[in-house]
């Protein structure tokens, strides 16, 4: 921009043309002339200004950069506050990230190795149920009996309530046999003794070291099954071999050794399972 051919000094208000002899300076800023000696008497430039016209700036202009400048500074700081605040925000929002990556690392890998252990347990539970199952079916086709069947296995069974057999008596002559169970016992239920209608044994001789079972008949069912409830009273210090059992049916005997299966299985699986017999 061209400064004007006729203006005033800024700083003593005199008229100034390009024709004066006088050194003139205008401000670089705002382009106002002012006389060379009213400049320097202004700012207190130290020295002589020999060029015309000599660029200056104002004590206006100065001021409003000084102003400007020092906004400008505040605002700097205050948005270099901010930034320091958001970096730390920053930082502890990574550390925070660092944990909760670490920590679902590690809930993952715990979840990966239940779900095998289910997947696992599902499999051997799926397995159990096809056990059992298979052991049903076969209990109920071992076990379906026609009627005629039912009407004789429940009469053996009736039967047999009046008989217990002793296992481990040293084979003898038939009395010395009845002998020695009359004599065992009055160890176990003394009025029982009284109440034996008759004694035999049962089988032939297979092996001469393994004495064959011998079965008590007794007058009633009460009588055997008193020995039965009182057969753990039995002597071991002289009787160590010696068991008492019921003398059950080929179909009692099977369905226990099936129920003995079946709890076998079912112990895998479930707790304080036992055979009432």
């Amino acid at each position: 921009m061209t400064p004007p051919t006729t203006t005033a000094c800024y700083l003593c208000t005199e008229i100034l043309t390009d024709g004066d002899s006088e050194i003139q300076v205008f401000c670089s800023v705002c382009k106002r002339r002012s006389h060379a000696r009213c400049a320097r008497s202004s700012s207190g430039w130290p020295v002589d200004v020999s060029s015309t016209p000599f660029v200056w700036t104002c004590d206006d202009c100065k001021s409003c950069s000084r102003s400007s400048l020092q906004i400008n500074n505040d605002h700097f700081r205050a948005i270099m506050d901010q930034f320091a605040i958001l970096s730390n925000s920053m930082a502890t929002c990574n550390n925070r990230i660092e944990d909760l990556s670490a920590t679902l690392s590690a809930q993952s890998l715990t979840l990966a190795s239940c779900l095998e252990d289910i997947s696992s347990l599902h499999s051997e539970n799926r397995e159990l149920r096809g056990e059992i199952t298979a052991l049903e079916d076969k209990l109920n086709n071992q076990f379906h009996l026609s009627s005629e069947e039912v009407v004789i296995e429940s009469s053996e069974r009736i039967k047999r309530e009046k008989n217990v057999l002793i296992m481990g008596i040293p084979e003898n002559t038939a009395s010395e046999d009845l002998g020695y169970a009359k004599n065992l016992l009055l160890h176990i239920a003394p009025d029982s003794a009284e109440q034996i209608v008759s004694g035999i044994r049962l089988g032939k001789i297979i092996e001469l070291n393994k004495p064959r079972p011998f079965r008590l008949t007794f007058s009633s069912s009460e009588v055997a099954l008193e020995v039965l409830r009182n057969k753990s009273n039995i002597t071991r210090n002289t009787h160590p071999s010696i068991t008492i059992k019921s003398d059950m049916t080929p179909n009692q005997l099977q369905h226990l050794k099936n129920l003995r299966e079946e709890l076998e299985l079912r112990s895998q699986v479930e707790n304080n399972l036992t055979i009432n017999t």
